[in-house]
């Protein structure tokens, strides 16, 4: 509300650049501000009532944010990748991305916080009543720009094939003035001041009770699970190893292969070379360790199969290198061991070396743990055991079982 000065001109059109590179999604719902900003400056030039009083410094600091963006895009000599990534392939993602309604999330998220929602639109309605009474002085508002700036943060949510809750963030942020002033006249709006008292009393109560519901939500169960996993990560394997989880949501290994995350376009736009790649880089890189996460199963299959043939589960959460063998009653097995890595692997359990016979390479194994170079093996057993395991033995030395049953909790979605 203070009168406009160069140096606030300047701060506001600095930021006005920095809004724009934060996110594309900016150019879709800040367009409409920036139109209405554009013809308020080639009209007015600064002329009382005008959005941008000093137009001057507002374009300079405009031209310093984006020359400083400039700058940086031609010292890496990204122009071209910026604008492949960020336009063309973000505009194919979004043309083939499997939509869905943006009700999904939007409906619940109303009906979780009604009372949130009926002080925006109170607050909404003062504003545009406000706003209408002004008469001339209106254009001049800032209200303006953030009346229009709900339209357009609502309709680029809905606008999207696939409207994620995190979408909802830029509505929800120009929404929450109004939600304050729809406060502030339900707490100043009534004539006697018994109401005006029951009026605050009752906001006081919803805004406690919504403060201990957040405290809640945000304590749940923790992320005590999230913290055994990374602690797990670490005790299991070296910083050196490489690990492979498709939603990329953990960051102590280096990943092992460039699409350290897919989504469900990308999951679907390049099967071929997600089943063909990634099994080759697990392969050189020796990579011992994958995480399991919500989107595994909408892997390709192939992919998917090797990723169950090669890696069993340590926990519901990792998976370590290593093969199952399913030996048929009376029958010998004969099969084939691949080692990701010259290294230490055990066979486990450790009791079919004395219920049975186990050769690798033609040679007989009398200790569970033992030393294998990189490459294709050959295995036989002979014995009772039903179920053979050779895996990769971890950084701790500790030898481990497959749990097969244990269920995923690491990886979670919103």
């Amino acid at each position: 509300m203070r009168p406009g000065t160069r140096g606030l001109g300047f701060l506001a059109g600095l930021l006005f650049s920095a809004a724009i590179w934060a996110s594309q999604k900016v150019l879709f719902y800040g367009g409409i501000v920036g139109l209405v900003l554009a013809v308020d400056l080639l009209v007015r030039r600064g002329r009382r009532p005008a959005q941008v009083q000093c137009p001057g410094a507002f374009i300079t600091g405009a031209s310093v944010g984006l020359a400083s963006v400039a700058a940086y895009l031609t010292v890496t000599s990204s122009w071209s990748a910026w604008w492949q990534w960020c336009f063309v392939w973000a505009a194919e993602h979004q043309r083939h991305y499997p939509g869905f309604s943006w009700r999904d999330y939007a409906v619940p998220i109303v009906r979780e916080q009604p009372w949130l929602f009926a002080l925006a639109a109170l607050g909404l309605a003062s504003s545009v009543r406000a706003g209408w009474r002004e008469g001339a002085g209106r254009w001049g508002d800032a209200d303006l720009l953030l009346l229009l700036a709900v339209g357009a943060t609502f309709g680029s949510y809905a606008l999207q094939r696939a409207p994620f809750p995190y979408s909802l963030l830029p509505f929800l942020g120009v929404l929450a003035p109004f939600m304050a002033r729809g406060v502030w006249v339900l707490s100043s709006g009534w004539r006697s001041r018994p109401a005006r008292i029951v009026a605050r009393v009752a906001l006081g109560v919803m805004l406690c009770w919504q403060w201990t519901r957040l405290e809640s939500l945000l304590d749940g169960d923790g992320n005590t699970r999230q913290r055994e996993v990374l602690a797990s990560i670490a005790t299991l394997t070296g910083p050196e190893d490489v690990a492979y989880d498709n939603s990329g949501g953990y960051v102590s290994r280096p990943h092992a292969h460039f699409y350290f995350y897919t989504d469900a376009y990308l999951r679907g736009a390049i099967p071929d070379q997600l089943s063909r790649e990634v099994p080759e880089a697990l392969l050189a890189r020796g990579c011992v360790l994958r995480v399991d996460d919500l989107r595994t199963s909408g892997l390709p299959p192939a992919l998917r199969r090797f990723l169950d043939t090669y890696y069993q589960p340590y926990d519901g959460d990792l998976f370590l290198w290593g093969q199952r063998y399913d030996v048929t009653p009376g029958a010998v097995l004969e099969d084939r061991f691949l080692a990701v890595r010259e290294g230490r692997y055990f066979v486990e359990p450790a009791s079919v070396l004395d219920t049975g016979a186990l050769f690798i390479d033609g040679a007989r194994v009398t200790q569970p743990e033992l030393t294998l170079s990189k490459g294709e093996h050959r295995l036989r057993y002979e014995g009772a055991a039903a179920r053979v395991h050779l895996l990769w033995l971890p950084r701790d030395g500790k030898r481990w079982s497959p749990k097969p049953e244990a269920r995923p909790t690491y990886s979670r979605l919103f």
